[in-house]
């Protein structure tokens, strides 16, 4: 292999002393002019490899991460600050400096769209579609959300209750936030509603049936009611 390498790094050298040699007297017009009639469908091709190379090294990447945990938020004001500050802060908090390992906030969500039914405004469907679609891929661990939209995922039996989630002993701990018939955490520290920019109404942690870590939402679960 090193011999290979060897007679390329030869090769390469001599290619590049004679096509030094054949410029040496050009302008720089006639260089550009030369290269690209002499050497054109080499840059191209050599281009697309290296494109090629780099989508398939983006892919690989984003392909082999994994999301341990996704979080939905209802009705806030969040900016893409707003939310690079919580997925870092949350993987801090819970001790993850694994590259790989992503935490997600969809922070898009509306519970004017929270309905089964058809829509008629363009904007209020695509927020709906966005929804459904969070629901049925079961990518979503949890929801901050609104009592309208508790009940629209309860429409789609995408929640279950807080006990089949926590801990005991985180379930013990917060079982006085318990709302909803044992679905819902209210959040009702104002530093936490603050952090997420969430609405001046109440509103609730509920987990879905999904959840793919539950380590991972029982931390996330600790950061946000002890904010």
């Amino acid at each position: 292999m090193k011999a290979f390498f060897s007679r390329l790094r030869a090769k390469w050298l001599a290619l590049k002393e004679r096509e030094q040699k054949k410029m040496e007297h050009m302008t720089f017009r006639q260089k550009v002019e030369y290269i690209s009639s002499a050497w054109g469908l080499e840059i191209i091709v050599t281009i697309m490899v290296l494109v090629t190379i780099g989508f398939g090294i983006y892919f690989i990447d984003n392909s082999t991460k994994d999301y341990i945990l996704t979080v939905g938020v209802v009705n806030s004001q969040l900016t893409e600050d707003d939310v690079k500050t919580i997925r870092k802060d949350v993987k801090n908090y819970i001790g993850d400096h694994n590259r790989k390992h992503v935490v997600l906030v969809e922070g898009n969500l509306s519970d004017r769209a929270a309905t089964p039914d058809p829509l008629d405004d363009v904007s209020t469907i695509e927020e709906q579609q966005f929804a459904l679609t969070l629901i049925l891929s079961g990518a979503v661990d949890c929801y901050l959300a609104t009592e309208t939209y508790i009940k629209f995922l309860n429409h789609y039996e995408t929640i279950v209750p807080v006990k089949d989630v926590l801990t005991e002993e985180n379930f013990a701990k917060y079982s006085h936030l318990l709302r909803e018939d044992g679905m819902g955490l209210l959040i009702d520290d104002p530093d936490a509603k603050a952090y997420f920019t969430l609405p001046d109404e109440p509103i609730y942690l509920v987990y879905t049936a999904t959840v793919h870590y539950p380590d991972v939402v029982n931390s996330f679960t600790t950061f946000l009611l002890e904010k």
